[in-house]
């Protein structure tokens, strides 16, 4: 106490008291925070008191940390004190059965559009993105090309899809639709070699089928450029390989136009380039193996060849037809005389001088849409209702306003969905999509 009062500020009281009681600075201040009361004797016995229970206190801490019973008892009082204060009933059930979670759990269902280019890049888009237009329509973007590119394929699928593709070769590969990489209308999209790592050099994608399941009363028809036709049980497919596994045996200068899914008998109508369409029933091709090439299912005439193939269901059904100059029709299937598998057919479009080849015949319904894409890729989405209805040798109406040198090069149908059937594609049965183009 005299230290402090002779001190002339607290820096030289401090300084007195770290100096004279080998203090620390904390402890100096402490003390020259204190009252005088407090350094009297009065409240020693008080410190004295609080540094035993002090001591006492680190001890019981000390046991306890050493202690695991000690630390599980405090705990579970501890639990027990906010379960009283906090509990309700459980909200959720604990039972014994597992349940295995696969990836494609995760990933929401989706109804998406597909496009492949000539030179195999691929992307999938959501089918929102394309907004419906009128007939005539200049259409929207979708996809920036290269000058030497263009979409070849486009086809609808779910997401939870799985997606068979055909090759040049006559190979069969495998993917899910979700393992396609997302991109936006513009974006030009990814190798298709990065997914099907297996496809040789010069092997391309010719045409793609999304499936749900492999029914086996269901088929797979293939068409050729050459107008060969062959069908093979949906369930041969059902066995995925890294490798691929053969589809189609295809003879030199032949390739793969089309593959579409069959259920039960419908009627065939095989379309050229040169607007030909020979009409017949699939029940003239026998199922054959996957490594068979199939039979003719069409003749052609000099330097003309098959470019689609589409399967309906009567003669009340609309088939449409697309040229390459954006032009179009709808025709009902009874107009077309039938004929017999390997039959010439008859004229689908009169072909005149300098008139646009076919690209694409597909069956529709009047409340459809379709999305048609270009070598510039442009695409249009369009109501087929707005598409009038003509003869089998006219030429048709004008789908979508084409720019100098750009030109059709598919076609897909979008089935509207209805109330039970939010699916979007072209498919008997709901569960499947497939393109139309």
């Amino acid at each position: 106490i005299r230290l402090i009062r002779r001190a002339r500020d607290a820096d030289e009281a401090q300084a007195g008291l770290m100096n004279r009681y080998l203090l620390s600075e904390n402890q100096a201040k402490a003390i020259l925070g204190m009252t005088l009361r407090q350094l009297t004797g009065l409240e020693i016995e008080k410190l004295r008191t609080e540094k035993t229970d002090l001591n006492h206190k680190i001890e019981d801490l000390e046991s306890i940390l050493a202690s695991k019973d000690r630390v599980l008892g405090i705990l579970k009082t501890e639990f027990l004190e906010v379960k009283e204060k906090f509990g309700d009933d459980r909200r959720t059930t604990v039972e014994l059965q597992a349940y295995d979670m696969e990836v494609e759990d995760l990933i929401p269902e989706e109804n998406v559009v597909v496009t492949i280019t000539n030179t195999g890049y691929i992307k999938r888009v959501p089918a929102t993105v394309y907004r419906t237009q009128r007939r005539g329509g200049k259409g929207v973007t979708g996809m920036e090309t290269k000058e030497e590119d263009f979409v070849v394929n486009l086809f609808t699928a779910s997401s939870h899809d799985y997606i068979l593709f055909f090759s040049s070769k006559g190979q069969c590969y495998w993917l899910k639709t979700y393992r396609i990489p997302v991109g936006s209308r513009y974006a030009k999209g990814k190798p298709i070699v990065n997914l099907l790592p297996r496809l040789e050099p010069g092997e391309r994608i010719l045409d793609m089928i999304a499936v749900r399941e492999f029914d086996p009363k269901r088929t797979i028809v293939f068409a050729t450029r050459l107008g060969k036709i062959k069908q093979t049980r949906l369930d041969a497919f059902k066995r995925p390989n890294v490798r691929g596994i053969r589809a189609i045996a295809l003879n030199d200068g032949d390739e793969l136009v089309e593959a579409r899914i069959a259920d039960g008998d419908p009627e065939v109508i095989l379309a050229s380039a040169g607007g030909s369409a020979n009409r017949f029933s699939l029940g003239e091709v026998r199922a054959m193996g996957r490594t068979a090439a199939g039979v003719r299912g069409m003749r052609l005439r000099k330097d003309d060849r098959v470019v689609s193939m589409a399967l309906v269901k009567n003669e009340e059904t609309e088939l449409l037809t697309v040229l390459e100059s954006g032009y179009g029709k709808r025709t009902k299937v009874g107009e077309y005389r039938k004929t017999r598998r390997g039959s010439q057919g008859v004229k689908t479009t009169n072909m005149k001088t300098g008139q646009s080849p076919v690209v694409a015949v597909l069956e529709v319904e009047p409340i459809d849409e379709l999305l048609v894409t270009t070598v510039g890729g442009i695409v249009i989405r369009c109501p087929v209702e707005e598409i009038r209805e003509t003869g089998r040798a006219a030429r048709g109406v004008r789908i979508q306003r084409l720019t100098e040198g750009d030109k059709v090069t598919a076609v897909v149908r979008l089935v509207r969905p209805t109330e039970e059937e939010t699916a979007v594609g072209d498919a008997a049965n709901p569960s499947d999509r497939q393109a139309d183009s």
